[in-house]
């Protein structure tokens, strides 16, 4: 796959298309995936239960059901937009 000659930041991600697939931005690069499969989901949901009902009632961890959605911020020109 050829390189891009330049990288995309925030404003290209804000201007990513909301049609199911995730779209992610990584070291520059648009990164599309499928959407997940009803069989992913439902292992999911059954993973997701499992460990809820384990880890919430011992305070180990806060189980989510999705993904979290990292939050940008602009820095310095030597690295414009850090996100976590």
């Amino acid at each position: 796959m050829p390189q891009a000659s330049f990288k995309l930041g925030l404003e290209d991600y804000e201007l990513f298309p909301d049609d199911g697939r995730r779209h992610e931005l990584i070291d520059g690069e648009h990164v599309v995936t499928p959407a997940p499969t009803p069989l992913h989901q439902s292992i999911l949901m059954r993973l997701g239960a499992a460990l809820y009902s384990y880890a919430t009632p011992r305070r180990l961890a806060m189980v989510l059901p999705a993904p979290r959605t990292s939050s940008c911020r602009r820095t310095t020109s030597s690295s414009p937009i850090s996100c976590s």
